[in-house]
């Protein structure tokens, strides 16, 4: 058989009429008021597919639906044209007014109705009660209102005013019933600010306008920018929107209007943003841009990590990536010396340069590995293990850092040095009180 699209039928509500079916008679209302004429209620099975639907009828203030609901084809294995044998449904309203879909008994916990059965399209067992309610719940309509621009010049031209649902009306100062639709006319309105409502089946929502005779742009840039830090994008730091910026090293992009600190030298420089029209007006800021450090190197000789290239007056920070952790998880280990003692092997370790402006540079990632040695320091190595839930180690620890699989710090501790709760795995930092660092994974 061939589904059919009825008038007002939503487009996802078209059920395949099959020879297995069963009736569900009941009344309908809506935060307990009647649905109302033109409304649907429809059948999904457990997959989402619709199982039936069909518009309620209204006799005596009362909304009725008596919706036949397919059972599943045998003959057509490969197509799922509704409930099969123990399957559950839910119940959903199609709201006509507004176009908004309910759910039974409500949208957080839509109830899965059992019982479902063929009885050659008769009312079920269980179902065949027309004064049973399904009663859903609402809210009150959802609108969503198209504001115009916060602030207008006096002189714009009218602007469109438009909300969700549609069926509802505007009023305020400027606001008027065009022939395609709701307007609002900043000259009309006059200068000053404007509270503008749009009312729908009895819920109200409003967005305020300023008309002022001019709109002077502003700016608020930032008083620097590294070289290192690739491009800066200027819209969000101008209002109003819409207008056009200049300067050294600006670039309008197809999309926004950047700033590219690699087309020019460290100093300051001038931005201008200008908006067009008779309100229009020019505002000019001066951005610093400032020299980033050069790429900073690591190399490593007999078991310690070095930093080199680093310039007079730089400060440093180790970082550390562990390749057991996801995402890329990089931690930073708190050592300003460019020696770096007692490396952990088999991970990735970098290091940041920091110059007096604040600006950043990282090196390369340095894979460490037993290649590398160990360092002589007249101390062996730090080794760690866990004993009736407590980390010990071969050293005096001095603090110990527990992480969960997904790089998420659980907790930082001194002694005792207590395994967190909960089912593990983790990892485990440690530092003892010559400096030396390790990690461990623990179950």
């Amino acid at each position: 058989m061939v589904p059919s699209l009825l008038l007002a039928q939503p487009a996802e509500w078209v059920p395949v009429p099959t020879n297995a079916a069963g009736t569900l008679l009941g009344t309908v209302t809506v935060a307990g008021e009647p649905a109302m004429a033109g409304d649907w209620v429809a059948a999904f099975d457990e997959t989402g597919v619709c199982a039936g639907a069909t518009e309620v009828v209204l006799n005596e203030g009362e909304s009725f639906v008596s919706l036949p609901i397919y059972g599943d084809d045998a003959t057509t294995p490969d197509t799922d044209e509704g409930m099969g044998g123990g399957e559950g449904f839910t119940l959903r309203l199609w709201r006509s007014a507004n176009g908004e879909i309910l759910f039974y008994p409500d949208a957080m916990e839509p109830a899965a109705l059992g019982g479902w059965s063929a009885t050659n399209g008769a009312p079920m067992p269980g179902f065949d009660d027309p004064y049973e309610v399904y009663n859903f719940a609402w809210d009150g309509p959802s609108v969503t209102l198209d504001c115009p621009p916060a602030v207008m010049c006096i002189s714009n031209m009218a602007v469109n005013l438009s909300a969700t649902p549609d069926n509802g009306s505007w009023s305020g100062p400027g606001t008027i019933a065009g022939f395609a639709g709701w307007l609002f006319d900043p000259s009309a309105a006059g200068l000053g600010t404007h509270t503008l409502t749009y009312t729908t089946d009895g819920v109200s929502e409003s967005c305020n306008v300023t008309v002022t005779e001019s709109l002077s742009p502003t700016l608020d840039l930032p008083l620097g920018w590294c070289q290192g830090d690739g491009p800066l994008i200027l819209d969000p730091y101008a209002t109003p929107p819409g207008g056009s910026w200049t300067g050294s090293g600006v670039l309008a992009l197809a999309d926004y209007v950047i700033l590219d600190p690699i087309f020019l030298a460290p100093g300051t420089y001038a931005v201008t943003y200008t908006t067009e029209g008779d309100c229009g007006g020019t505002a000019t800021a001066n951005l610093s841009i400032y020299p980033s450090p050069e790429p900073p190197t690591v190399t490593a000789l007999s078991g310690l990590l070095y930093a080199g290239n680093i310039a007079d007056g730089d400060s440093i920070e180790w970082w550390i990536q562990i390749p057991d952790l996801p995402n890329d998880t990089l931690f930073a280990l708190g050592y300003p010396d460019p020696v770096y003692v007692f490396p952990s092997w088999d991970d990735f370790y970098f290091v940041e340069a920091i110059n007096s402006y604040g600006c950043s540079t990282f090196s390369s990632a340095f894979y460490v590995d037993g290649t590398i040695g160990v360092a002589s320091l007249g101390a062996e190595s730090l080794r760690l293990w866990i004993s009736e839930g407590q980390l010990n180690a071969n050293a005096p620890l001095v603090q110990a850092t527990w992480l969960d699989m997904a790089g998420r710090q659980l907790r930082q501790s001194a002694a005792p040095f207590l395994r967190p709760a909960g089912p593990g795995p983790f990892v485990v930092w440690a530092e003892d009180n010559l400096g030396r660092t390790h990690r461990m994974r623990l179950p």
